[in-house]
């Protein structure tokens, strides 16, 4: 059960960084969700990345997610 809880928040993160763009991250820390996708000022999902672009970074938490 959390097994799938934790693989559908991993697509979900991942759906949110590829929306983002082929853009450079600021550092290991990254907002998942962006400015242009909040629903309200606290939604951003911090997550720790080791990739610096939103793109891959996104792609992965997508392929990683659906493997779990």
């Amino acid at each position: 059960m959390y097994g799938i809880l934790i693989g559908i928040a991993g697509v979900e993160h991942g759906i949110f960084e590829i929306l983002q763009g082929d853009v450079p991250t600021s550092g290991l820390m990254i907002d998942a969700i962006g400015d242009a996708y909040r629903f309200w000022p606290g939604a951003m999902e911090t997550a720790l990345t080791i990739i610096p672009n939103y793109l891959w970074t996104g792609i992965l938490a997508v392929f990683f997610g659906i493997l779990v």
